[in-house]
C-alpha cells in the first residue's frame, strides 16, 4: 500500500547533493567538476587548501572532552522529553551523528588538529540540535555548543603557545560548522519527513493491517516513512525481503500458533526481555539503546574520539536506513498484526503481553534496526561481534515474547537489517571505511 505522493529518494538525494555542492563551492558551476569520492555524509567537500584530510588515528587520539558522550546524553533526554516515536528519534540521532563526524573530519585538516576538530563538532552539534528541536528556547543549544567549543579553542591556543603542537593549516572551526549546519538544513528540506499523506482509508480486507487496541488508528504511524531520504546510495527497495506466508497457507497458521504458544508459556525472563526491548515513545527508542551500547563499548575499548564519531555516524546511518527499509516492507505487504489474526483464527479474547504498535507487522523494525547495529558494531569491535549478535537476536525475540510480531517478521527483519548495514558500509565516506 502506498499513501500519498512524494519525490523518489533518488530525486531527493540529487537535490540535496546539488544544494550541498553549490554551498560548498559557492557556485553551482562546480557541480560537474566535483570529485567522485565521498568525503562526508552530508556531501560537504573539504576546501582544496585542506586536502588531504587527516588519516592518522593516533594523531587524533588525545581529544579533550568526550564529544560523543556529552551530546548524545543531551539527545537522549530530548528524545524522552518530547516522546518521539522510534523513526523520529532515529532521524534526530543520525543528523547529530553525521554532523559531528563531518565537522570533526573537515576541521581536523591534514595537521590532525583534534582541538579544532572538537570545537567544530561542538559548534555544529549545538546548532543541529536547535534545528531538530525548535520547541526548545531559541538558540539555547547553539549557545551551549559555543560554550563547549570555547573550551576546545582555549586548550588549542595553550597547546600551540607552549610549542607542543604545530597547526600547519588554519582550519577555523566556525566556517566549517556553518557549512555543516547549512547542509543539514538543506537536507531536512528534502528528506521527506515532513510530508503529510491524504486521509485515505483502505477497505478492510482479511489479512491486511487494521488499527488495533487501544488506539485503532485508521492510518499506520509514519505512513510515508518508506520514502524518507536514506543515507546510503541506490534504491533501498532492492533490499526488500520476500513476501510473508499467504494467510491461507499452513505456514501462516504455524506463525499464528507460534505467537499463541509463546504467550501461553511466557516466562518471567521472557517478560523482562520484552519489557527491556519495548522502547516505544517515551523511551530513548531502539536507536538510543544501541547508541548507548556503542558509546559504552567504544569507550571501554579506549577508541579515539574520531574513531568513536566514525562508528556512531555509521551506526546511525545504518539504523535509520534499516527503519526506512522496514517501513518499505511494511507498507508494501501491509500485513495484519498477530492480535488481529489470532482473534480471528484462534481466540477472540487474545491479548498480547505488550500493546500492539499501530502499523503493519511484516517485517519487525526492531529486528531490522538491531540487525544493522550488529553488523556496524561488529565491524568496529570485532572481538565483541558475538555479543552484538546475541543482543540483536534477543531484541528480535522480544517482539515474539510481547505477542506483537510473528517469528517470520523477526527473522526477516534481522536479515534485512544486516543487508542494509552492508549497503550503508559500501557507500560510506571513504575515511569511514
Amino acid at each position: 500500500m502506498r499513501i500519498g505522493s512524494l519525490p523518489t529518494a533518488a530525486m531527493a538525494r540529487g537535490l540535496a547533493r546539488a544544494v550541498a555542492l553549490c554551498l560548498a563551492a559557492a557556485s553551482c558551476a562546480a557541480i560537474g567538476a566535483a570529485a567522485a569520492t565521498r568525503l562526508t555524509w552530508l556531501e560537504v567537500d573539504a576546501p582544496v587548501a585542506m586536502a588531504p584530510l587527516c588519516h592518522s588515528i593516533a594523531a587524533t587520539a588525545q581529544s579533550s572532552g568526550a564529544i560523543v558522550d556529552v551530546w548524545f546524553e543531551d539527545l537522549d533526554r530530548l528524545v524522552v522529553k518530547y516522546q518521539q516515536n522510534p523513526l523520529r528519534a532515529a532521524r534526530a540521532y543520525v543528523y547529530l551523528a553525521t554532523a559531528m563526524r563531518d565537522a570533526w573530519t573537515l576541521a581536523a585538516g591534514p595537521s590532525c588538529d583534534s582541538a579544532s576538530a572538537a570545537a567544530a563538532a561542538h559548534l555544529a552539534a549545538g546548532r543541529v540540535v536547535d534545528l531538530l528541536y525548535p520547541q526548545e528556547p531559541s538558540m539555547m543549544w547553539a549557545a551551549i555548543g559555543f560554550g563547549r567549543s570555547q573550551q576546545q579553542d582555549a586548550g588549542r591556543a595553550a597547546t600551540s603557545a607552549e610549542g607542543r603542537a604545530e597547526v600547519t593549516v588554519a582550519a577555523s572551526p566556525r566556517p566549517i560548522a556553518d557549512r555543516i549546519v547549512t547542509a543539514v538544513r538543506m537536507r531536512m528540506l528534502v528528506d521527506g519527513s515532513e510530508q503529510r499523506p491524504p486521509p485515505e482509508v483502505s477497505a478492510r480486507v482479511v489479512g491486511r493491517w487494521v488499527g488495533t487496541a487501544p488506539l485503532y488508528m485508521a492510518l499506520p504511524a509514519e505512513p510515508t516513512a518508506d520514502r524518507w531520504l536514506t543515507w546510503s546510495f541506490g534504491d533501498i527497495r532492492a533490499l526488500r525481503p520476500p513476501p510473508p506466508p499467504a494467510i491461507d497457507s499452513a505456514a501462516y497458521r504455524d506463525e499464528v500458533i507460534a505467537v499463541v504458544r509463546a504467550r501461553e508459556k511466557l516466562t518471567a525472563r521472557e517478560r523482562e526481555i520484552a519489557d527491556r526491548w519495548h522502547l516505544d515513545q517515551g523511551s530513548v527508542t531502539p536507536a538510543g539503546v544501541w547508541n548507548r551500547i556503542a558509546r559504552e563499548r567504544t569507550r571501554a575499548a579506549n577508541l579515539p574520539e574520531r574513531t568513536r564519531l566514525e562508528a556512531l555516524a555509521l551506526l546511525h546511518a545504518a539504523m535509520f536506513d534499516a527503519f526506512v527499509a522496514a517501513w518499505d516492507a511494511k507498507l508494501a505487504h501491509f500485513t495484519e498484526r498477530p492480535i488481529t489474526a489470532i482473534q480471528r483464527m484462534v481466540d477472540p479474547g487474545f491479548v498480547p503481553y505488550l500493546a500492539t504498535p499501530q502499523f503493519p507487522s511484516y517485517v519487525s523494525a526492531h529486528a531490522a534496526v538491531s540487525g544493522a547495529a550488529e553488523v556496524v558494531l561488529g565491524r568496529h569491535l570485532p572481538n565483541e561481534a558475538t555479543s552484538f549478535s546475541a543482543m540483536a537476536a534477543e531484541a528480535a525475540d522480544s517482539r515474539l515474547y510481547g505477542g506483537i510480531h510473528f517469528p517470520v517478521d523477526n527473522r526477516e527483519g534481522l536479515a534485512l537489517g544486516r543487508r542494509v548495514a552492508a549497503h550503508v558500509l559500501a557507500s560510506a565516506p571513504t575515511s569511514a571505511k
